[in-house]
């Protein structure tokens, strides 16, 4: 059915938001899949660069919830992370709405130092990814791996990886572009499955004519920490740079996706174009273990995954920097609060905060108990030594499982 926007500022309070602590995205679920039917607009706040005590706030790449604290994390791609107080009990975002509480820990180096997506499992942890960067475009010559992977909250360390499936790997000339690696991370509704994908194509994806916009989705099954799918995700072509920067489960082959891409409004206003996706990848060709697949998808051997236009922020008159966070709040009938958040450090943009208020078919609610999984093989001491034993690309391979990676109790 089609999308009800109702985008103007919603004048009526909703009490039942109460005021969320942000410490940062889903609830959990049953396995149906949820369809939005309308999409409310809050307001938008800019959090001050000095936010974050001496050193202040920026980089900001992505925000979760955890449904079972009520407390968010903010996440910033210079390797940092924050708590944040945010205030919608009125039905709106203003001024004041939203602060910083504290910066929590975050030890992260190596491939791992440019955190960029992140979701709050069941049980507390932190999945997050990275970007990498790509060696076949790197003036050094190096190159090294995108990560996905749980941390403990507690001191922000690694507490295991998923591997890294071989054509992501960046073994010039192949695998992921500069920069252009895991930008957003989602974890299944039922706690099941985790997704992630790279921002662009990889380099031996590109199109005829030269487009990276053919990337790929990737899924894990938790239960064993093993990749089971790989997807095509084909990019609107808007005649920029546009990206996959977010993403957020709404089923467990259903997403909301967010592509973003600077921009000229009008021809001469520098801006950035912001649109959110319905994505759907029952009907996609898994193409794991497939190294290219731009050939094929051209001659349509492949399918990638259906998307339907949810959003376009430009179109609805509400023109925001470089957005590329994305996170659920808590639900209240079959309808929950979306936050978006800016800026990445990109110098044209400020820390901005924005909030939706976003209804579904039928909701996804929390299940009584975590599902069963497998433990996890890697954690405490050994999760620190991953970090020193983290090192530059050595071959095609691409990065083997560190762990059988258990969801353990993850239903975010």
């Amino acid at each position: 059915m089609p999308i009800m926007r109702t985008l103007s500022r919603a004048s009526a309070p909703l009490p039942w938001l109460g005021t969320l602590f942000l410490t940062a995205v889903m609830m959990v679920g049953d396995v149906r899949a949820a369809s939005v039917t309308a999409i409310d607009y809050l307001g938008s706040v800019t959090l001050p660069e000095t936010a974050g005590g001496a050193t202040g706030i920026g980089g900001l790449s992505d925000l979760a919830y955890d449904p079972a604290t009520g407390q968010w994390v903010l996440l910033s791609d210079e390797g940092r992370a924050f708590g944040l107080r945010v205030d919608l009990a009125d039905g709106a975002l203003d001024a004041g709405d939203a602060s910083v509480t504290a910066e929590l820990p975050l030890a992260l180096s190596g491939s791992a130092d440019d955190p960029e997506g992140i979701h709050i499992g069941a049980d507390g942890s932190w999945w997050v990814s990275t970007e990498g960067n790509g060696n076949a475009n790197d003036a050094n010559g190096g190159g090294y791996e995108p990560f996905v992977g749980r941390l403990d909250p507690a001191t922000g360390s690694i507490a295991g990886e998923l591997p890294l499936p071989a054509p992501f790997a960046p073994i010039a000339p192949d695998g992921i572009r500069h920069n252009r690696g895991f930008e957003g991370v989602a974890v299944a509704p039922d706690g099941s499955a985790l997704f992630t994908g790279a921002e662009e194509g990889l380099s031996q994806d590109e199109l005829t004519g030269g487009s990276s916009a053919l990337t790929r989705l990737i899924e894990y099954d938790l239960g064993t920490g093993t990749e089971v799918g790989q997807y095509a995700y084909v990019l609107d072509d808007i005649g920029t740079q546009n990206g996959l920067v977010a993403m957020l489960a709404t089923g467990p082959q259903t997403l909301l996706a967010l592509e973003r891409a600077p921009t000229l409004f009008g021809g001469f206003i520098p801006g950035f174009s912001v649109r959110l996706f319905a994505v759907d990848l029952s009907g996609a060709t898994n193409v794991t273990g497939v190294d290219a697949i731009a050939a094929d998808f051209e001659s349509g051997l492949v399918t990638a995954a259906t998307k339907d236009l949810v959003l376009d922020l430009s179109t609805e008159g509400l023109i925001f920097d470089n957005l590329e966070g994305l996170a659920f709040g808590p639900w209240h009938g079959l309808s929950r609060p979306l936050l978006m958040i800016a800026d990445d450090g990109d110098p044209l943009s400020l820390n901005t905060l924005v909030a939706f208020n976003v209804s579904f078919d039928q909701a996804f609610p929390a299940p009584a108990a975590a599902p069963a999984t497998l433990p996890l093989l890697l954690n405490g001491l050994l999760g620190g030594l991953l970090l020193l034993a983290r090192r530059r690309c050595s071959g095609r391979g691409g990065r083997q499982a560190d762990l059988s990676l258990a969801a353990g109790g993850d239903a975010g």
